[in-house]
């Protein structure tokens, strides 16, 4: 899943972060509750999550990843920060 975002990334760099939670270590796993818990299930691993809205819980192809970024470039934003995925 890493290697398919890191592929894609640089083609948003201007308008896109993203971070790869660990589950095993405590802030990826406090993470991963705490968004659990927003979608009221256990979050899929591994998954892609943009804005906050989990949009792949299967690895994507880097075209089906850039199709989902320029879907979502322009939706809002659920913190003050650049685009997460």
């Amino acid at each position: 899943m890493t290697r398919v975002v890191e592929s894609v990334a640089p083609s948003f760099e201007e308008v896109l972060t993203w971070e790869k939670v660990i589950t095993n270590e405590l802030a990826g796993a406090q993470r991963y509750q705490e968004f659990s818990k927003l979608l009221r299930k256990p979050v899929p691993v591994p998954s892609i999550a943009i804005n906050g809205r989990l949009v792949f819980e299967t690895i994507p192809s880097t075209e089906e990843l850039k199709a989902c970024i320029d879907r979502n470039i322009n939706q809002p934003i659920y913190s003050d920060r650049k685009r997460r995925i």
